[in-house]
């Protein structure tokens, strides 16, 4: 199965997002940033993703850039949903304009597995 990236610059953020993931089964591969996710799937002879999950607010770039980044470098389509704590109109006008799933913080686990589930099969 393809694994899922996690991108958050806040470590604590995305280790508890990537035990979540694996504790419902999914490979999870996590960093900071875009370009670190295309070196992780590189040294496993990867190209593909199952999704990605990622903080909007990185700090060399937003979670939305991250994520069409990899999409373009992989030529893959999977699904982007956008993890922020920021309630602000800016942030779910991006999310709406790429058309990626803004999950605002705090958020119930379902609701994250529930979208994945929909989004990555």
């Amino acid at each position: 199965m393809p694994p899922i990236a996690v991108i958050d610059d806040d470590q604590a953020s995305a280790f508890a997002l990537s035990l979540l993931l694996r504790d419902w089964g999914f490979d999870v591969i996590v960093s900071r940033d875009a370009d670190a996710i295309l070196r992780l799937l590189d040294a496993r002879n990867g190209k593909v993703l199952k999704a990605i999950v990622t903080d909007f607010h990185l700090t060399c770039s937003t979670g939305i850039e991250a994520g069409l980044a990899i999409r373009e470098h992989l030529g893959i389509d999977c699904p982007v949903i956008i993890v922020s704590g920021s309630k602000g109109g800016d942030t779910a006008r991006e999310a709406s304009r790429h058309q990626f799933p803004l999950l605002l913080k705090p958020f119930e686990p379902e609701r994250l597995r529930e979208m994945l589930l929909r989004l990555a099969t």
